[in-house]
């Protein structure tokens, strides 16, 4: 047994050592979960979803993650939902079409009220013209 046996001997007792300190110190820990992390992310419906039940489950966006999931109405498989809040180990989402609806009564208020700003600007104006004229007209004669 030469030198290049004794050389073998000691790298097949010496690469699994390398490798596991190589795992131990040199990979990077895995991301942590928490309720804030999730909150307002995005996900998907994979199994239905029922109102007070968690044997619903959900997706999350960017993650092969899947979670037990509930909401307040019966959100069906496919469907884009955000994460409100989690609860223990499931989380309470929302439909985000439903959540677009909500927020549209909202756009629609505030353009009748920028409406209403210029037609009172306009009629403020129209005023002012019917002041002015007046006037014009007491001058005049």
């Amino acid at each position: 047994m030469g030198i290049w046996g004794i050389i073998v001997i000691v790298l097949i007792i010496l690469l699994p050592i390398l490798y596991l300190l190589y795992l131990k110190f040199f990979t990077p820990p895995s991301p942590t979960t928490s309720p804030t992390t999730l909150k307002n992310k995005n996900g998907y419906v994979v199994k239905e979803i029922v109102p007070e039940n968690i044997k619903g489950k959900v997706k999350i966006s960017q993650s092969s993650k899947i979670w037990s999931a509930t909401a307040d109405e019966k959100i069906e498989t496919g469907t884009e939902v955000k994460i409100n809040r989690v609860h223990g180990v499931h989380l309470i989402v929302e439909d985000i079409e439903k959540e677009k609806e909500k927020m549209e009564p909202q756009k629609d208020t505030q353009e009748i009220e920028e409406k209403e700003e210029k037609v009172d600007e306009q009629r403020e104006e129209d005023f002012r013209k019917e002041d002015l004229e007046e006037e014009i007209f007491e001058l005049v004669d």
